[in-house]
């Protein structure tokens, strides 16, 4: 029996050996997904052991830094070890990344008032309120910093509390109010200053207009906040995608801060935001555009550090932004590191931060390197075997040439070489067209279309579109007759039978023609004409 148990237990352990090592072998080849670490989280779990716990807790919030049930989990695996210094220091280092998150200050609060002195416990609440108080759904932090004075039968600091509690909207506000009155009922005679009982009369009374007064003026500020607050499904981390009736909330919450002016209130709802819809950097860009705004380009920049090197370091769109605004403010060479740290490791080859790159370049008329990065773009584009980028690219390498150096002739090479790299792409046919009508090449001209109406990777929609612009091209400009005669009689052999021409041709030329009713009498005049 002990031999069979001793086997079953080896066995065990085996097996959750391989889930682990097959979870760790996922996260090799994509290492944010943030399901298969949770999965791991929850195997490595099964051992018991605050030691391998650890490591793992660690190991994730290298990744998810704003997700704040894994810094308790770390926090309580320190707290098995006994290691109280680094309970403390775990705490500390989350919120960091998490500073107005109410359930993180909750748990680190409620342990040290479970261990440290009392002094240092109140210190910590009050620093939790003053951080995060003001979120709307902090209720469950301000219930813990009431139990707490009343613990130990501080009434003047409860009746601290209460007050604060009555001068901003909470989503238990009447609950409070409530509450705080019936409190001065119970322990007014401990908390209010007086010598005789009409001294007493009046302090109270005093004490509840003042109640009152502070609690009218948080319910106008309520009503205006509560529903945008019920409309929020998520408040904490989740790299899910939210859908649009949320972002749309979110954003017209954003806005309504802004218009009201609170500086404080607007801080606290970027930070619930940048945590809830981490990986929209709509948001992260909203809230420095906003420091920038108020506090000057130095803070801003540090929210966008902040979200590049904290939050969305795999990610490149914030860092883009980032180039944008360090080139808005002069800081070039700090713009190029952040458009080449894109393309070259966050996103290798992304061609939106090569053409952001390519355009800081040619507004400092670096135009050797700008020919360099385009050179490079087209690479990248076919590589990835992407004719339609290939045409984009190729289209805003040639404009580069006719438009900034003046030089059509490169410009038409640029396109030439496109158009064998991508046969396929119509545009590329028309901005060739345009670029030799532009330098007055009709034989050039007559080739491109001619190799666009025989091409065999257009679809033939395309083409009837070209034979459409290449007749009109002949018939104005050819003045031999033999050779137009020649263009209309392949126009008709290959088209004038297919019913694609009958619709689409008529579309393009602009063809109308008129159908002679049954019905409707013509005026003689028109009569006499022969209508079809």
């Amino acid at each position: 029996m002990s031999i069979f148990s001793l086997d079953f237990a080896q066995s065990l352990e085996t097996q959750e050996k391989q889930s682990e090592s097959k979870l760790r072998q996922s996260l090799v080849y994509k290492p944010d997904d943030f399901e298969v670490w949770l999965e791991l989280i929850k195997e490595v779990e099964k051992y018991s052991s605050p030691e391998k716990n650890k490591s793992i807790y660690q190991e994730f919030l290298e990744e998810f830094p704003q997700y704040y049930p894994v810094w308790r989990k770390l926090a309580e695996a320190y707290n098995a070890l006994e290691d109280y210094e680094m309970v403390a220091c775990t705490y500390e280092e989350g919120l960091k990344y998490l500073p107005v998150s109410v359930d993180l200050w909750l748990h680190y609060c409620i342990w040290k008032a479970s261990r440290g002195p009392q002094e240092e416990a109140r210190s910590l609440y009050q620093e939790a309120v003053t951080a995060c108080g003001k979120v709307y759904n902090s209720s469950i932090l301000w219930d813990k910093y009431l139990d707490f004075e009343k613990s130990l039968k501080n009434y003047k600091n409860m009746e601290r509390v209460f007050s604060a509690l009555m001068t901003f909207p909470t989503n238990k506000l009447y609950e409070y109010y409530t509450r705080f009155k019936n409190f001065l009922d119970q322990f007014g005679r401990e908390i209010l200053d007086y010598q005789t009982p009409e001294e007493y009369d009046q302090a109270r009374k005093l004490k509840l207009e003042e109640i009152i007064s502070n609690y009218e003026k948080a319910v106008i500020e309520n009503n205006k906040r509560k529903p945008f607050e019920q409309s929020i499904k998520r408040s904490n981390f989740n790299p899910k995608p939210v859908d649009q009736e949320q972002l749309v909330n979110w954003r017209k919450y954003c806005e309504f801060e802004e218009n009201e002016g609170d500086d404080l209130r607007i801080k606290l709802l970027y930070e619930r935001c940048i945590v809830a819809l981490c990986y929209y950097d709509e948001f992260w860009i909203r809230y420095a555009r906003y420091l920038e705004k108020t506090q000057g380009a130095e803070t801003a920049r540090e929210v966008y550090q902040r979200g590049n090197r904290q939050f969305l370091f795999r990610k490149p769109y914030l860092f883009i932004s980032q180039g944008y605004f360090e080139e808005l403010h002069g800081n070039t060479e700090e713009a190029k590191k952040l458009y080449k740290h894109v393309y070259e490791k966050v996103a290798p080859g992304l061609l939106n931060a090569i053409l952001k790159h390519i355009n800081l370049e040619r507004r400092n008329s670096n135009f050797t390197e700008v020919e360099n990065l385009y050179q490079k773009a087209l690479e990248v584009a076919e590589n990835e075997g992407k004719p339609e980028t290939i045409a984009l690219i190729a289209s805003h390498y040639g404009r580069f040439y006719q438009n900034i150096m003046k030089n059509p002739n490169k410009a038409i090479e640029v396109f030439e070489s496109a158009l064998e790299k991508a046969p396929g792409e119509k545009s590329l046919y028309l901005i060739l067209v345009n670029a030799y009508k532009n330098s007055n090449r009709t034989q050039e001209i007559t080739n491109v279309y001619e190799k666009a109406i025989w091409s065999t990777e257009l679809p033939q929609r395309a083409k009837v579109e070209f034979w459409v612009g290449y007749i009109d091209f002949v018939r104005s400009t050819c003045e031999d007759k033999e050779k137009l005669r020649e263009a209309e009689e392949n126009f008709r052999l290959n088209f004038h039978h297919e019913d694609l021409l009958i619709e689409e041709f008529k579309k393009a030329s602009g063809i109308k023609r008129m159908q002679r009713s049954a019905t409707y009498e013509y005026p003689e005049p028109i009569k006499q004409q022969q209508l079809i």
